[in-house]
C-alpha cells in the first residue's frame, strides 16, 4: 500500500467512526510523595492555516513562564516538551499544595493573558539553548532527517527547533497562536499521585470540559518522493538518522517492542568495533508514524550499520519470534517500561498520550499483557522502507 492510500484511509476512517473520546483522568497512588499532571495539546493547524506553526514551541514556553513565580511560591515547577504531533506539558507539586498548583497550571496554559516581557523570557531561553545545541552532529543529523522527509527542517508538523522563527515573532503573533491552538477541545490531561479523586476530578473537569469528539491530529505530508540524504561534516563520527514510516494505524505498542528489540541487537559491542551507540524509538506524527533509529559510527561504518538494522527489520517480519525467544523479550521489555514509568511525571505523561491518540486509558501492564510474537512481526512488516539521512567526514 503506498503511502499516500494509508493516509487516505486513516483519513475516511477517522472521519466515519469520530468515536467518543475521555479527556482526562486521574489516577490516585497513595503511597505517592509528589503529584505530576501531564497536559497534551495537539499542535495540528486550523483547517487552511499552518501558519505560525514553527511558533508552537514559542508559545507553549510563553505559557510556562507566565506560571513560573506563582507554581515556584508553591515548591512546585512546571516544563514542556515539543513533539511532532503535540506539545506536552508537566507540573511536578508537593502533595500538600497540588491542587491549587494544578489550578494555577491550568489556567496558564488555556486562560491566563501573556504579558509582553513574559514573551521575552521565554524567547531567550529557547534561544539559549538553541545557541548551545547549534553546530552539534546529532542536531545536524535530525535537521537532515527532517529535509529528507518533508523537504525543509521547518516544513514537518511543528517545527520543534526553529530560532530564527523565534527571533522574529512578535508578541501578537504569539498570542494569537495560543488563541488558536492551546485549547481544551484539542487536550487531554492525566493526574498521578497522593490525591483525592473527588477533588481531582472537579480540578480536570473545569480546565478541560466535557467534550467527546476527536482529538484534531496533524496530518503531516511527506515529500511524494523522499529522498537519502548525504551531508559532509567535519565530525569525527559518522551519524546515520533513518525513518521508516508505518504503514496504516499503528500499533504503537508493537512497534514499542519493536524497537525495544532492535536496540538489543544494534547495542555497541566488541563484534561491532563500528558502532558507537543506538537508539531507536516509535515516533507520532499524528495520524501516522514512524520507527526512528539513530546510530553512531566509525567513519565508513554507515553502510554496513544501516544494512544491518534493515535486515533486522526484514528478518522480524518474515516470520514470528519462537515462543521462548518472544517470552524472554517481552521479560526484558517489561522491565525496561517498568522502569522507564519509575516518576509519576512519567506515568501521568503515559495516561495523558494514551488519551491523547488512543482515546481511552488502559494501564501499562494491560497494554504489555497483550503483546504476542505475531503482533511483533506485523509491526515489523508495517514498516516501509526507510529514509535515511547521513552525516559525517568525507
Amino acid at each position: 500500500m503506498s503511502r499516500f492510500l494509508a493516509c487516505l484511509a486513516l483519513l475516511l476512517a477517522g472521519a466515519a467512526a469520530a468515536p467518543a473520546q475521555q479527556r482526562w483522568t486521574a489516577l490516585p497512588e497513595p503511597n505517592g510523595t509528589a503529584v505530576a499532571l501531564a497536559v497534551v495539546v495537539s499542535t495540528a493547524p486550523r483547517e487552511g492555516d499552518s501558519s505560525g506553526s514553527a511558533l508552537i514551541p514559542l508559545a507553549a514556553r510563553t505559557l510556562v513562564e507566565s506560571a513560573r513565580d506563582a507554581l515556584a511560591f508553591l515548591g512546585a515547577r512546571a516544563t514542556t516538551e515539543c513533539a511532532p504531533a503535540f506539545v506536552r506539558f508537566t507540573l511536578m507539586a508537593a502533595p500538600a499544595h497540588w491542587q491549587v498548583a494544578a489550578e494555577i497550571f491550568l489556567e496558564a496554559i488555556f486562560q491566563a493573558p501573556i504579558a509582553d516581557e513574559t514573551m521575552e523570557r521565554a524567547r531567550g531561553a529557547l534561544l539559549r539553548a538553541a545557541q548551545i545545541e547549534a553546530g552539534s552532529p546529532v542536531a545536524g543529523a535530525r535537521q537532515a532527517l527532517a529535509e529528507a522527509l518533508f523537504g525543509s527542517p521547518a516544513a514537518g508538523p511543528t517545527a520543534c527547533v526553529a530560532p530564527e522563527a523565534w527571533r522574529a515573532a512578535t508578541a501578537a503573533e504569539v498570542s494569537a497562536l495560543i488563541h488558536s491552538r492551546f485549547l481544551p477541545s484539542r487536550a487531554t490531561a492525566a493526574l498521578v499521585g497522593p490525591i483525592d479523586r473527588a477533588r481531582a476530578d472537579p480540578v480536570l473537569r473545569h480546565a478541560l470540559g466535557d467534550a467527546a469528539g476527536p482529538i484534531v491530529l496533524p496530518h503531516p505530508d511527506l515529500l511524494a518522493a523522499p529522498a537519502d540524504l548525504l551531508r559532509e561534516d567535519e565530525s569525527v563520527t559518522t551519524w546515520a538518522e533513518l525513518a521508516f514510516p508505518v504503514i496504516g494505524a499503528p500499533d504503537t505498542d508493537a512497534l514499542g517492542l519493536l524497537a525495544f528489540r532492535l536496540a538489543e541487537v544494534l547495542e555497541p559491542a566488541p563484534t561491532r568495533p563500528d558502532l558507537f551507540d543506538a537508539g531507536i524509538q516509535v515516533q507520532r506524527f499524528g495520524a501516522s508514524a514512524a520507527l526512528m533509529a539513530e546510530l553512531v559510527l566509525a567513519p565508513g561504518g554507515a553502510e554496513a550499520g544501516v544494512g544491518r538494522l534493515r535486515r533486522t527489520v526484514e528478518e522480524l517480519a518474515a516470520a514470528p519470534l519462537p515462543g521462548p525467544a518472544f517470552d524472554a523479550l517481552l521479560r526484558r521489555y517489561r522491565g525496561a517500561r517498568l522502569l522507564e514509568l519509575a516518576t509519576p511525571e512519567a506515568r501521568a505523561a503515559d495516561a495523558a498520550l494514551e488519551l491523547f491518540f488512543r482515546g481511552r486509558y488502559r494501564a501499562p501492564a494491560q497494554r504489555l499483557g497483550r503483546l504476542t510474537a505475531d503482533r511483533l512481526r506485523r509491526a515489523a512488516a508495517s514498516l516501509e522502507e526507510p529514509i535515511v539521512a547521513i552525516l559525517g567526514p568525507r
